[in-house]
């Protein structure tokens, strides 16, 4: 009987032991989808904003004949630069180039 129970006590701390070990890979899985999902939302973000920053640049390009925008590119004559300084930014990011310039 005693070696029966020494055997039950070895497996239940054998059992103990997997499951710390479960709980701490389930813990950095955890932290792990976190982070791609993070990645995955930043990354659609990201893109929609350069495709509302496209539309805003070519109404800045276009719409010079209306008298307002023509008088706003005239106070501000270096916004399309910078907009499309923005955009280039932008695309770079979306496309998973920082990441592939970090090594990540």
């Amino acid at each position: 009987m005693p070696d029966r129970d020494r055997c039950v006590q070895n497996t239940t701390e054998k059992v103990d032991a997997v499951k710390v070990k479960q709980k701490g890979q389930t813990l950095l899985d955890a932290v792990q989808n976190f982070i791609q999902d993070i990645e995955t939302t930043l990354l659609a973000i990201s893109g929609s904003i350069a495709v509302i920053g496209v539309l805003g640049l070519a109404f800045m390009y276009l719409g010079s004949s209306l008298p307002l925008v023509s008088t706003w590119k005239q106070d501000h004559p270096k916004a399309f630069n910078d907009v499309t300084l923005g955009l280039i930014f932008l695309v770079i990011a979306s496309s998973g180039g920082v990441a592939a310039l970090l090594g990540t």
